[in-house]
Protein backbone atom coordinates (compact mmCIF):
# COMPACT_ATOMS: atom_id res chain seq x y z
CA UNK A 1 0.00 0.00 0.00
CA UNK A 2 1.21 3.74 -0.86
CA UNK A 3 2.87 5.64 1.78
CA UNK A 4 1.53 9.10 2.06
CA UNK A 5 4.76 11.97 2.75
CA UNK A 6 4.97 14.56 3.91
CA UNK A 7 7.93 16.83 3.89
CA UNK A 8 7.37 20.35 6.44
CA UNK A 9 9.82 22.56 4.07
CA UNK A 10 11.86 25.03 6.77
CA UNK A 11 12.96 28.26 5.49
CA UNK A 12 16.49 29.22 5.90
CA UNK A 13 15.83 31.39 9.20
CA UNK A 14 14.45 27.75 11.04
CA UNK A 15 17.98 26.75 11.16
CA UNK A 16 19.42 29.05 13.90
CA UNK A 17 19.78 28.42 17.41
CA UNK A 18 16.05 29.83 18.29
CA UNK A 19 14.42 26.96 16.30
CA UNK A 20 16.33 24.74 18.42
CA UNK A 21 15.52 25.71 21.60
CA UNK A 22 11.92 25.58 21.44
CA UNK A 23 10.34 23.13 23.78
CA UNK A 24 7.55 22.23 21.28
CA UNK A 25 7.62 18.92 19.40
CA UNK A 26 7.42 19.74 16.02
CA UNK A 27 7.22 17.03 13.06
CA UNK A 28 9.98 17.23 10.44
CA UNK A 29 8.85 14.91 8.44
CA UNK A 30 6.71 12.11 7.64
CA UNK A 31 6.42 8.65 6.16
CA UNK A 32 3.12 6.75 6.74
CA UNK A 33 2.74 6.72 10.57
CA UNK A 34 6.25 7.58 10.97
CA UNK A 35 7.62 10.89 12.43
CA UNK A 36 10.91 12.74 12.28
CA UNK A 37 10.68 15.27 15.62
CA UNK A 38 12.25 18.38 14.94
CA UNK A 39 14.48 17.43 18.98
CA UNK A 40 16.35 14.35 17.06
CA UNK A 41 17.26 16.42 14.22
CA UNK A 42 18.36 18.96 16.62
CA UNK A 43 20.83 16.44 18.29
CA UNK A 44 22.68 15.78 14.79
CA UNK A 45 23.47 19.42 14.39
CA UNK A 46 26.51 21.05 16.15
CA UNK A 47 26.13 23.66 18.52
CA UNK A 48 28.68 25.51 16.63
CA UNK A 49 27.63 24.99 13.21
CA UNK A 50 26.75 27.90 10.41
CA UNK A 51 23.68 28.54 9.39
CA UNK A 52 24.63 27.03 5.78
CA UNK A 53 26.19 24.32 7.47
CA UNK A 54 22.92 23.39 9.61
CA UNK A 55 20.67 23.70 6.59
CA UNK A 56 23.01 21.21 4.95
CA UNK A 57 23.25 19.04 7.60
CA UNK A 58 19.28 19.12 8.55
CA UNK A 59 18.43 18.27 4.74
CA UNK A 60 20.72 15.44 4.36
CA UNK A 61 19.68 13.59 7.44
CA UNK A 62 15.76 14.26 6.75
CA UNK A 63 16.29 12.69 3.05
CA UNK A 64 17.80 9.72 4.83
CA UNK A 65 15.69 9.01 7.57
CA UNK A 66 13.14 9.30 4.45
CA UNK A 67 14.94 6.65 2.21
CA UNK A 68 15.12 4.45 5.50
CA UNK A 69 11.71 4.60 5.95
CA UNK A 70 10.95 4.09 2.72
CA UNK A 71 12.76 1.05 2.13
CA UNK A 72 11.55 -0.32 5.48
CA UNK A 73 8.01 -0.14 4.67
CA UNK A 74 8.57 -1.87 0.75
CA UNK A 75 10.89 -4.80 3.08
CA UNK A 76 7.25 -4.87 5.21
CA UNK A 77 5.37 -5.33 2.25
CA UNK A 78 7.75 -7.73 0.19
CA UNK A 79 8.88 -10.04 3.25
CA UNK A 80 6.35 -13.10 4.56
CA UNK A 81 5.46 -12.87 7.89
CA UNK A 82 7.83 -15.67 8.62
CA UNK A 83 10.64 -13.49 7.01
CA UNK A 84 9.86 -10.34 9.40
CA UNK A 85 10.27 -12.48 12.36
CA UNK A 86 13.11 -11.23 13.05
CA UNK A 87 13.26 -10.86 16.97
CA UNK A 88 15.35 -14.75 16.78
CA UNK A 89 17.92 -12.87 14.64
CA UNK A 90 18.09 -9.62 16.92
CA UNK A 91 18.66 -11.91 20.01
CA UNK A 92 21.07 -13.69 18.49
CA UNK A 93 23.20 -10.95 17.18
CA UNK A 94 23.03 -9.29 20.64
CA UNK A 95 23.52 -12.42 22.63
CA UNK A 96 27.08 -13.00 20.44
CA UNK A 97 27.85 -9.10 20.36
CA UNK A 98 27.78 -9.56 24.82
CA UNK A 99 29.58 -13.27 24.63
CA UNK A 100 32.52 -11.58 22.42
CA UNK A 101 32.98 -8.46 24.71
CA UNK A 102 32.91 -10.63 27.43
CA UNK A 103 35.40 -13.22 26.28
CA UNK A 104 37.35 -9.81 25.16
CA UNK A 105 37.18 -8.09 28.32
CA UNK A 106 38.53 -11.30 29.96
CA UNK A 107 41.48 -12.06 27.06
CA UNK A 108 42.71 -8.65 28.00
CA UNK A 109 42.73 -9.25 32.09
CA UNK A 110 44.13 -12.58 31.94
CA UNK A 111 46.03 -13.26 28.72
CA UNK A 112 50.13 -14.09 29.07
CA UNK A 113 51.50 -12.30 25.91
CA UNK A 114 54.93 -12.40 27.08
CA UNK A 115 56.82 -15.23 24.84
CA UNK A 116 60.38 -16.54 25.56
CA UNK A 117 62.86 -17.39 22.79
CA UNK A 118 62.86 -20.42 24.59
CA UNK A 119 59.30 -21.32 23.76
CA UNK A 120 59.60 -20.09 20.34
CA UNK A 121 62.03 -22.64 19.56
CA UNK A 122 60.05 -25.26 21.16
CA UNK A 123 57.20 -24.31 19.00
CA UNK A 124 58.98 -23.81 15.77
CA UNK A 125 60.77 -27.71 16.36
CA UNK A 126 57.49 -28.79 17.06
CA UNK A 127 55.37 -27.33 14.10
CA UNK A 128 57.55 -26.51 11.57
CA UNK A 129 55.16 -26.94 8.64
CA UNK A 130 53.55 -23.95 10.11
CA UNK A 131 56.00 -22.07 8.67
CA UNK A 132 56.03 -22.75 5.42
CA UNK A 133 54.66 -21.17 2.50
CA UNK A 134 52.60 -22.79 -0.26
CA UNK A 135 54.31 -19.76 -2.74
CA UNK A 136 57.17 -18.57 -3.31
CA UNK A 137 58.66 -15.77 -1.28
CA UNK A 138 60.99 -12.62 -1.84
CA UNK A 139 62.70 -9.81 0.11
CA UNK A 140 63.12 -7.26 -3.10
CA UNK A 141 63.14 -3.28 -3.85
CA UNK A 142 61.11 -2.07 -6.44
CA UNK A 143 60.96 0.67 -8.51
CA UNK A 144 58.82 2.11 -11.23
CA UNK A 145 59.85 5.54 -13.03
CA UNK A 146 57.66 7.28 -16.00
CA UNK A 147 59.51 7.60 -19.35
CA UNK A 148 61.42 9.60 -20.29
CA UNK A 149 64.20 8.97 -17.77
CA UNK A 150 67.75 10.18 -18.53
CA UNK A 151 69.59 9.01 -15.45
CA UNK A 152 68.78 5.18 -15.93
CA UNK A 153 72.51 4.20 -15.33
CA UNK A 154 72.39 6.27 -11.88
CA UNK A 155 69.71 4.12 -11.10
CA UNK A 156 70.75 0.98 -12.05
CA UNK A 157 74.03 1.75 -9.74
CA UNK A 158 72.06 2.82 -6.92
CA UNK A 159 69.60 0.11 -7.00
CA UNK A 160 72.92 -2.73 -7.03
CA UNK A 161 74.44 -0.66 -4.31
CA UNK A 162 73.87 -1.79 -0.57
CA UNK A 163 75.63 1.35 0.83
CA UNK A 164 73.40 3.95 2.64
CA UNK A 165 74.16 7.02 0.87
CA UNK A 166 72.84 5.13 -2.94
CA UNK A 167 69.74 3.97 -0.86
CA UNK A 168 69.14 7.39 -0.13
CA UNK A 169 69.83 8.40 -3.45
CA UNK A 170 67.03 5.80 -4.78
CA UNK A 171 64.60 6.60 -2.76
CA UNK A 172 64.89 10.93 -2.58
CA UNK A 173 65.03 10.01 -6.64
CA UNK A 174 62.19 8.42 -6.37
CA UNK A 175 60.02 10.63 -4.26
CA UNK A 176 60.57 13.51 -6.30
CA UNK A 177 60.20 12.11 -9.89
CA UNK A 178 56.71 10.68 -7.98
CA UNK A 179 58.16 7.06 -8.71
CA UNK A 180 56.82 4.10 -7.31
CA UNK A 181 59.49 3.09 -4.67
CA UNK A 182 58.81 -0.58 -2.65
CA UNK A 183 61.04 -2.11 -0.66
CA UNK A 184 60.60 -4.70 0.84
CA UNK A 185 63.76 -5.63 2.70
CA UNK A 186 62.66 -6.34 6.34
CA UNK A 187 59.66 -8.60 5.84
CA UNK A 188 58.63 -11.39 3.17
CA UNK A 189 55.98 -10.71 0.67
CA UNK A 190 54.68 -13.65 -2.00
CA UNK A 191 56.90 -13.14 -5.28
CA UNK A 192 53.88 -12.77 -7.62
CA UNK A 193 52.87 -10.03 -5.52
CA UNK A 194 55.98 -7.97 -6.90
CA UNK A 195 56.43 -9.83 -10.45
CA UNK A 196 53.03 -8.87 -11.24
CA UNK A 197 54.01 -5.52 -11.59
CA UNK A 198 56.50 -5.94 -13.81
CA UNK A 199 55.10 -5.79 -18.00
CA UNK A 200 56.51 -9.56 -18.48
CA UNK A 201 55.18 -13.45 -19.10
CA UNK A 202 56.86 -15.53 -16.61
CA UNK A 203 56.24 -19.36 -17.48
CA UNK A 204 58.94 -20.42 -14.54
CA UNK A 205 58.77 -18.27 -12.01
CA UNK A 206 61.19 -20.25 -9.78
CA UNK A 207 63.92 -20.46 -12.40
CA UNK A 208 63.15 -16.74 -13.40
CA UNK A 209 63.99 -15.70 -9.90
CA UNK A 210 66.74 -18.14 -9.36
CA UNK A 211 68.43 -16.49 -12.62
CA UNK A 212 67.59 -13.10 -12.15
CA UNK A 213 69.05 -10.84 -9.13
CA UNK A 214 68.14 -7.52 -11.15
CA UNK A 215 65.47 -6.79 -13.83
CA UNK A 216 65.71 -4.26 -15.68
CA UNK A 217 62.63 -3.98 -18.55
CA UNK A 218 60.59 -1.10 -19.89
CA UNK A 219 57.14 -0.82 -21.34
CA UNK A 220 56.05 2.13 -23.63
CA UNK A 221 55.16 4.44 -20.57
CA UNK A 222 57.54 2.94 -18.02
CA UNK A 223 61.13 1.69 -16.86
CA UNK A 224 60.97 -1.27 -14.21
CA UNK A 225 63.62 -2.29 -11.72
CA UNK A 226 64.00 -5.09 -9.75
CA UNK A 227 66.46 -5.89 -7.02
CA UNK A 228 65.91 -9.74 -5.30
CA UNK A 229 67.55 -9.33 -2.31
CA UNK A 230 66.46 -12.93 -0.84
CA UNK A 231 64.59 -15.76 -1.68
CA UNK A 232 62.43 -18.36 -0.21
CA UNK A 233 60.72 -21.20 -2.76
CA UNK A 234 57.26 -22.82 -1.91
CA UNK A 235 57.06 -25.09 0.54
CA UNK A 236 60.50 -24.50 2.14
CA UNK A 237 60.88 -24.02 5.70
CA UNK A 238 61.83 -20.63 7.22
CA UNK A 239 64.80 -20.27 9.36
CA UNK A 240 64.28 -19.35 13.05
CA UNK A 241 65.34 -16.00 12.85
CA UNK A 242 62.87 -15.28 10.21
CA UNK A 243 59.94 -16.39 11.73
CA UNK A 244 60.22 -14.59 15.50
CA UNK A 245 57.14 -12.24 15.48
CA UNK A 246 54.79 -14.46 13.50
CA UNK A 247 55.69 -17.21 15.91
CA UNK A 248 55.28 -14.76 18.86
CA UNK A 249 51.53 -13.90 17.06
CA UNK A 250 50.37 -17.45 16.85
CA UNK A 251 51.81 -18.33 20.26
CA UNK A 252 49.91 -15.95 21.93
CA UNK A 253 46.80 -16.23 19.65
CA UNK A 254 47.10 -20.21 21.17
CA UNK A 255 46.72 -19.46 24.15
CA UNK A 256 43.63 -16.27 23.59
CA UNK A 257 42.19 -19.61 22.48
CA UNK A 258 42.86 -22.22 25.34
CA UNK A 259 41.63 -19.34 27.73
CA UNK A 260 38.24 -18.76 26.09
CA UNK A 261 37.99 -22.22 25.66
CA UNK A 262 38.79 -22.90 29.31
CA UNK A 263 36.64 -19.97 30.13
CA UNK A 264 33.33 -21.89 28.67
CA UNK A 265 34.12 -25.31 30.49
CA UNK A 266 34.89 -23.61 34.00
CA UNK A 267 31.34 -21.42 33.45
CA UNK A 268 29.32 -24.49 32.28
CA UNK A 269 30.78 -27.12 35.15
CA UNK A 270 30.20 -23.84 37.88
CA UNK A 271 26.66 -23.79 36.57
CA UNK A 272 26.18 -28.09 36.57
CA UNK A 273 27.88 -28.36 40.09
CA UNK A 274 25.29 -25.56 40.94
CA UNK A 275 22.26 -26.94 39.34
CA UNK A 276 21.88 -23.81 37.63
CA UNK A 277 20.09 -25.45 34.69
CA UNK A 278 18.60 -28.66 33.88
CA UNK A 279 18.34 -31.41 30.59
CA UNK A 280 14.95 -33.19 29.96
Amino acid sequence: MAKKIVIVILMFTLFSCKFFQQEKAEIIAEVGDKTLLKTELAEVIPADATADDSLFIADNYIRQWITKQLIVSKAEAYLNEEQKNVDRLVEDYRNSLLIHLYQQNFVQQNLDTVVTKKQINAYYKQFPNNFKSNKNLMKAIFVKIRKPLHVKSAVLKWLKSDKTEDNNSLKEFCVEQGAKYDVFKNEWIEADLVLNKLPLKINDQKNFLIKNKYVVTEDKYFHYFLKIQALKFANSTTSLDNITENAKKIIVNKRKLELINNLEKEIYNEAKNKREFKIY
